[in-house]
């Protein structure tokens, strides 16, 4: 087929525009065909496809970049236009869909957009992005999905390793999503491994800000979660390893009606999670810094570590009876300032599990809870349970 001269200019700049297939952008005309056909084409000639900058494309129809679809073009230019749902008559379940990138191109990235899912209760995801490897998503912002603003998990033969998502936010003032802001995660033994996150953000949405499942490797830099009203800022699921949050700052997550910046499901399993510097309300007291992993409990269930010291620092415990139960531990070790509630009993291992050593330099309370025939008559302490028996520990730091 003979190509017209627009299309000749297109593509000696190695782009298509998705304006030279038909696509308006007036918020108003369905563009979902054109900008399909545009994709299809990109994908075909392995160019790029652009979008018009400062344009609305209504769209009723997931846009999908798939490799098994042959619809994967070398990247994505939204160029900061909007992508709109239709209010009603929306059919799928995500409105931008990627599936496996890799293996097509050699460094897919999308960047530039504003996704917003309009409300439509038939839209679960605002971004899916489905197996994944060595691309770039950035500045995507996903507002008013049903369920969770981003989708970002393995799938049967693929997992999601080694993708970096840069400054991209789910929820807004008056439009969160109706579940988590990101949500990542592996299936079975596809893991999500070793993707990094970079100044994203998490907010206003109705349940949590960042929930990680079946992953390793994950890196969080300077991100924030804030005013997500039905879960902590980040939560944390079975099968998580090696988790570092560095800098940023999470702050009035509700979770049971507490401001909680941290939270491991009930049972899970989760070994080295790494929390430095930053700013985090409701979890923590200022910086910290930890070797192992942070546990914030209010009553939901227990958090097993495996194999590994617990080192805190600059740790705020909060709610009456939190667990921290240990398979193989060996030491618990309070570094610098322990906060913890006056008079809880916190419970450090279980029956039969027991730690070989306790150490806790500082103690900082405000009131002195030592009674008169007490070892601690006087003194500011803490009572800890250990191995089924009760043992109250003094300021200095004495079992």
């Amino acid at each position: 087929m003979a190509l017209t001269k627009t299309h000749n200019r297109m593509i000696n700049e190695a782009s298509i525009l998705v304006g030279d297939f038909g696509a308006v952008g007036d918020g108003v005309t369905d563009d979902t065909s054109a900008i399909q056909a545009a994709i299809s084409a990109a994908s075909s000639l392995k160019y790029g496809l652009t979008f018009e900058a400062g344009k609305n494309y209504l769209v009723s129809a997931t846009i999908s970049f798939s490799n098994s679809g042959n619809t994967i073009p070398r990247w994505v230019d939204f160029n900061g236009c909007s992508l709109t749902a239709h209010a009603s008559s929306f059919t799928g379940a995500y409105v931008v869909y990627v599936e496996n990138p890799q293996g097509k191109v050699d460094t897919f990235f999308m960047k530039n957009v504003f996704i917003d899912c309009n409300g439509n209760g038939s839209i679960n995801y605002g971004l899916y992005v489905k197996g994944s490897q060595d691309a770039r998503y950035s500045s995507i912002q996903v507002v008013d999905a049903a369920s969770h603003g981003f989708l970002i998990q393995g799938e049967s033969g693929f997992g999601i390793y080694y993708n970096v998502f840069d400054t991209c936010k789910a929820g807004q003032t008056g439009k969160g999503n109706g579940g988590d802001g990101f949500r990542i995660s592996g299936v079975s033994a596809r893991y999500a491994n070793a993707n990094t996150f970079l100044n994203c953000a998490s907010q206003y949405n109705a349940a949590g800000g960042f929930r990680v499942g079946i992953s390793s490797g994950n890196v969080f830099v300077g991100c924030s979660s804030e005013e997500n009203v039905a879960d902590a800022g980040f939560v944390f699921g079975d099968s998580v390893t090696s988790v570092s949050i560095i800098g940023g700052f999470t702050e009035n997550n509700t979770y049971s009606a507490t401001d909680t910046s941290f939270r491991i499901l009930s049972g899970a399993v989760v070994d080295n999670v790494r929390i430095s510097g930053g700013r985090h309300n409701g979890t923590t007291n200022g910086d910290f810094t930890q070797d192992g992993i942070m546990y914030d409990s209010n009553s939901i269930g227990d958090v097993t570590v495996w194999n590994t010291d617990l080192k805190i620092r600059n740790l705020t415990l909060g709610g009456t009876g939190a667990n921290i139960v240990s398979a193989d531990a060996t030491s618990l070790r309070f570094g610098d300032t322990l906060n913890p509630n006056v008079n809880d009993t916190y419970a450090l291992g279980a029956n039969g599990l027991r730690w070989s050593s306790v150490f806790c330099n500082d103690i900082d309370q405000n009131s002195t809870t030592g009674g008169t025939s007490s070892a601690g008559a006087g003194n500011q302490y803490i009572t800890l349970t250990i191995d089924g028996a009760t043992y109250k520990l003094l300021h200095d730091g004495t079992v």
